[in-house]
């Protein structure tokens, strides 16, 4: 993976998992908090592709945890998966050209 598309891919995703977290910090919701907290924290550290695509592709986990959203942290974590989704479509198309 290029560094600017690390650096895209941060930009895209960082900042919504961030305002996620204050939001689910105030509705009080720890579990869900942690997980994404977590997916933050390894996005921000992550250095390889592969890497990259693990905490995209767990982003998708979080439709089947059973976490509580509110309305609010719902309509951050839609624009976060449908950016995630885009990154994933991306990433995966880039890497069938390179084969």
């Amino acid at each position: 993976m290029t560094d600017s598309l690390a650096a895209t891919v941060r930009a895209q995703l960082v900042p919504l998992l961030a305002s996620l977290c204050r939001i689910l910090e105030r509705d009080e919701e720890p579990a869900a908090w942690v997980f994404f907290h977590q997916i933050m924290s390894g996005l921000e550290a992550a250095e390889e592709e592969a890497e990259i695509g693990h905490f995209v592709i767990e982003l998708s986990a979080s439709a089947f945890l059973g976490f509580s959203y509110s309305p609010d942290a719902a309509i951050v974590l839609d624009h976060l998966l449908e950016r995630a989704i885009e990154i994933a479509d991306t990433m995966s198309a880039d890497h069938r050209q390179a084969h």
